[in-house]
């Protein structure tokens, strides 16, 4: 899910026809009934209505022909409707799409969304204040729309976030530059608004003068539970592989049937696993696919453990750091937490390689491990590191600079 926020604060809003306006560019969840992106840009709409007296939000249609909109009113919606994407890019547009090397940026810009959002505002006499993307993607989108400030919640460091998830081949060393090129811009002519410590730190390597600041998931205070639910051995454990046309989801999948589960045929335990287009291979008897999930809290609800063989470099794990809030317990790859003060064997179960999340899980079976107050250890800081206050003060602050 992308956003683009086009809004007014509400100090600004005394000036007339300022507005708050949000660009949405919504895909058809690929899991349970929101995926975690999805989840992200509804709660993070909800904070900037909060913050605003007048937020319009721009959604992008599934079929890519429309831009549907929501206009709210102090928190209240007044009015929302449908707009044709003009077919017609400007030459303007056209030429600055060149300057965006990033392939996925100019896309965006040659969609019409910038036309087709300026008529709007033009004609209902609205000057946006702030021009926000949640989404590196409409970087190009969002420097071609008039605002006195712009700012990008970004979600990846989208360089490394490439190397990652992406096979080598002749290509890549051209678009990894176009990456660099676009995060160098981003972080030039944008406030940036990180999704993860360690994206932080990346962020800083890039001198500018620009704000910024740490945005961890917008959804995640509302996941918070303190009702851990108390067991002795753990029978069923969950791998959340949301879909696995991902590259790092189709590699745990692949890592736990085919190097942990092996390893655990003699224990009574099930790996489940979750997610769409699953790959087609022969798993061990001890696994199960589940496929797509319409609701994501019978998960919680049928599994002790959680397992996040994650070996990425970027970005905030849902499926690490959802577990966590709702006090369960997790055994995942360090580069998980993603810079998060949380402690291995402390706060979560740190295992890299198949032996190690073998071990762990036989550990659990033989009860040598307090799980129980891993997880409750896991919540409690949980509900320190994600809340609601926190977010909003953090975008006010970039907002007011």
């Amino acid at each position: 899910v992308i956003i683009l926020l086009i809004y007014t604060t509400k100090e600004h809003y005394l000036e007339m026809g300022y507005s708050t306006v949000v660009f949405n560019v919504l895909f058809k969840p690929v899991s349970y009934r929101l995926g975690a992106e999805e989840k992200d840009a509804v709660a993070l709409e909800e904070n900037l209505v909060s913050l605003s007296n007048s937020l319009i939000v721009f959604e992008l249609s599934l079929s890519l022909k429309t831009l549907h909109f929501r206009w709210y009113s102090s928190g209240r919606m007044i009015d929302s409707g449908e707009l044709d994407l003009v077919k017609q890019i400007s030459r303007k547009t056209r030429m600055y799409s060149f300057l965006i090397l990033d392939p996925a940026c100019r896309s965006y810009m040659r969609m019409g969304i910038i036309e087709t959002a300026g008529r709007f505002l033009n004609e209902n006499l609205i000057h946006p204040n702030a021009i926000m993307s949640s989404n590196s993607a409409l970087l190009g989108v969002i420097l071609r729309v008039k605002g006195k400030k712009r700012i990008i919640r970004s979600v990846n460091f989208e360089p490394i976030h490439y190397l990652h998830e992406n096979n080598v081949s002749i290509k890549t060393p051209f678009v990894f530059a176009s990456k660099l090129w676009s995060t160098l811009v981003e972080r030039l002519s944008c406030d940036v608004l990180a999704i993860s410590p360690n994206d932080l730190q990346k962020y800083r390597l890039i001198p500018s003068h620009k704000n910024l600041d740490l945005l961890p998931l917008q959804f995640l205070p509302n996941e918070i539970q303190n009702n851990v639910t108390a067991f002795i051995r753990p029978t069923n454990l969950a791998f959340l592989g949301s879909t696995f046309n991902v590259r790092h989801n189709r590699e745990g999948f692949y890592f736990l049937t085919r190097d942990v589960a092996p390893l655990l045929i003699d224990l009574n335990i099930t790996i489940n696993i979750y997610g769409v287009k699953t790959p087609d291979r022969e798993v061990p008897k001890n696994v199960k696919i589940h496929g797509w999930v319409k609701n994501l809290e019978d998960v919680y609800t049928s599994n002790d453990v959680f397992l996040v063989p994650y070996q990425g470099g970027t970005g905030q794990q849902s499926k690490f750091f959802e577990p966590l809030c709702k006090e369960k317990l997790v055994i995942a790859n360090v580069k998980a937490v993603a810079g998060f003060p949380y402690i291995a064997g402390y706060h979560y179960l740190a295992a890299s390689t198949c032996v190690e999340f073998a071990n762990l899980i036989r550990e659990l079976q033989s009860g040598n491990i307090d799980s129980v107050e891993i997880a409750k250890r896991a919540g409690r800081i949980s509900t320190e590191l994600f809340s609601i206050g926190e977010y909003r003060s953090t975008i006010h602050s970039v907002l007011m600079s």
